[in-house]
């Protein structure tokens, strides 16, 4: 059995693999990251400014093989903060992402199922998962009133 084959099974709506609202589940974790670098950045320049001198004295005070040796240290130090900092930008994305999936995910469902009652879809109900609870009484309420415009009793 292929994957294409599975896919034929699925209905329409449910073939395409997409974020729900790209922009709005974007939007959290880049500004997480701005403010991130925007506070890394000026931390990175309080630092520099506070120990430069010390630094500077340090540096012209050891010998060449000392002075290597430390400046070797402080390049390995700041690849492992850009490592770092580059897991973290990884992790906030897929966090945020994952969260606001989860937050936006259920509009898709509950905007498709007041599309086809416009359409005269009655029959049409909406089906959550049950981890959406901040949805599921939206979702009885839309399945009851697409109950009343069926002509049927109230579930």
């Amino acid at each position: 059995m292929t994957v294409r084959s599975i896919l034929l099974f699925l209905p329409d709506a449910r073939r395409a693999i997409r974020l729900p609202q790209p922009f709005a589940q974007l939007k959290l974790p880049v500004y997480l990251l701005i403010l991130t670098l925007v506070f890394g950045t000026l931390f990175a320049w309080h630092s520099t400014v506070a120990y430069e001198r010390l630094y500077g004295l340090v540096i012209n005070s050891l010998p060449d093989s000392h002075r290597v040796m430390l400046r070797d240290q402080t390049r390995d130090f700041a690849i492992v903060s850009a490592t770092i900092f580059t897991g973290y930008a990884l992790f906030v994305l897929g966090v945020c992402l994952a969260y606001t999936h989860g937050l936006l995910g259920p509009l898709v469902a509950l905007r498709r199922h007041s599309q086809a009652l416009k359409d005269g879809e009655y029959g049409s109900r909406v089906e959550l998962r049950k981890s959406d609870t901040a949805y599921l009484e939206l979702a009885q309420d839309l399945n009851d009133l697409a109950q009343s415009l069926a002509g049927g009793p109230k579930s």
